[in-house]
């Protein structure tokens, strides 16, 4: 029999910080981006429009 990992397992969307605006964006498999997403206030969303812009936070 197999045993179960110990891991945590890594969600498949995650908030990151834009080195842009500084402000919150997204990262992972885009599945879930918009539950991640609808949580935060439209003001405090990045709206930069390259994705080069964002890092892991």
């Amino acid at each position: 029999m197999g045993s179960a990992s110990t891991n945590s397992p890594t969600p498949c969307c995650y908030l990151i910080k834009c080195i842009r605006c500084g402000k919150l964006s997204w990262a992972g498999c885009g599945l879930h981006v918009g539950d991640l997403l609808d949580k935060i206030p439209w003001e405090l969303k990045c709206h930069c429009c390259s994705a080069s812009s964002r890092r892991r936070e």
